[in-house]
């Protein structure tokens, strides 16, 4: 392994002298990881790379880490070995151990795919991880727990645009405890619908929880509706009773409402769901009319007006289809 270092080693000199600089930094990590001089390189490494470029990772720190963590620059477990404007090797201080290449976006990151659906990553740093969803999906959300993960995180603030081209939509939480607030408390944010954890049952049980607290919360001023469920009919026992076992099991709360008729149909329903939502439904007027009503009553971005009871069925893919499909706001199923 000391053979192999040294020649890694000369190879990077001789790369470094005709300036071919991310060669010769690929050939010093090599030489590092055989285990040759290690302290030698990394002073080499920071003293030509690193240290140079120390007063503009400040800056760029100051200037974008504000609102997402509120670690000190000194904080920040990754040092970052500019090689070009926009690729960087890590260097990982606790670990003493490189982390591979960074290559910076040149623009803002956002997949072509409309997914309705916020996704959650626990105790993850490494943004490369998580590049592939978004480079595919363009979701509502994507929400980073970070625990012992931050301090690896906050790194990245130390990049030039990194906030801007990779953080859009993105909401990180130092904590359980920050997360767990957060939801509880602006219950307009929508709950995260994929979780990528090794904790998954643990995070998907929390915010079972917190869906509860919520479709309880009946008087509740709500300002994220997404989608309006209109149902301008006095629908069957069997159709009803199929709508509250839908409505129940639908684990959408701020972004969805039922629009249904009449003190009847409220007393009918038996239950207590901030969700569901009445309007002064008359069965003289006929559908067209009721139809009307339940759409001017609406407050959603998107409506589906619908006669049956059987329209909560499959609601993840129908938030796609809508989300995707934005500019129409009306949408009809028919009854089953």
């Amino acid at each position: 392994m000391k053979d192999t270092g040294i020649v890694y080693h000369q190879q990077a000199l001789r790369f470094f002298e005709t300036g071919q600089y991310e060669q010769a930094v690929e050939n010093w990590i090599q030489a590092y990881d055989a285990g040759f001089e290690k302290e030698t390189i990394l002073n080499a490494l920071y003293d030509c790379f690193v240290n140079p470029n120390e007063q503009e990772f400040r800056e760029h720190f100051a200037q974008s880490a504000t609102g997402y963590t509120k670690l000190a620059y000194e904080d920040c477990m990754l040092d970052f070995i500019p090689v070009s404007e926009d690729r960087f090797y890590m260097f990982d201080r606790e670990t003493e151990s490189f982390q591979g290449l960074f290559a910076m976006e040149n623009a803002p990151v956002q997949g072509e795919n409309e997914v309705f659906d916020s996704i959650l990553y626990t105790d993850e740093w490494d943004i490369r991880t998580i590049l592939a969803d978004k480079k595919k999906n363009n979701r509502n959300a994507v929400y980073l727990l970070l625990n012992e993960a931050e301090p690896r995180f906050a790194s990245f603030f130390k990049l030039p645009r990194f906030r801007e081209i990779y953080l859009s939509n993105t909401v990180a939480f130092s904590s359980l405890n920050h997360l767990t607030a957060f939801f509880e408390q602006y219950e307009d944010f929508s709950l995260p619908g994929q979780i990528v954890s090794a904790q998954a049952d643990r995070y998907e049980k929390l915010f079972g929880e917190i869906h509860e607290k919520r479709v309880r919360h009946v008087g509740t001023e709500r300002n994220n509706i997404f989608v309006s469920v209109c149902i301008p009919v006095k629908l069957k026992e069997q159709a009803r009773q199929k709508l509250m076992e839908d409505l129940k099991n639908c684990r959408y709360d701020c972004e969805l409402e039922v629009v249904t008729g009449g003190e009847e149909q409220a007393d009918a329903f038996s239950t207590s769901d901030a969700r569901l939502r009445y309007y002064a439904y008359e069965e003289r007027d006929g559908f067209a009319i009721n139809a009307r009503k339940a759409l001017l009553s609406a407050r959603g971005y998107c409506k589906i007006l619908t006669d049956g009871g059987n329209v909560l069925a499959q609601m993840t893919e129908k938030l796609n289809y809508m989300k995707a499909h934005a500019n129409t706001s009306i949408f009809y199923q028919g009854g089953g």
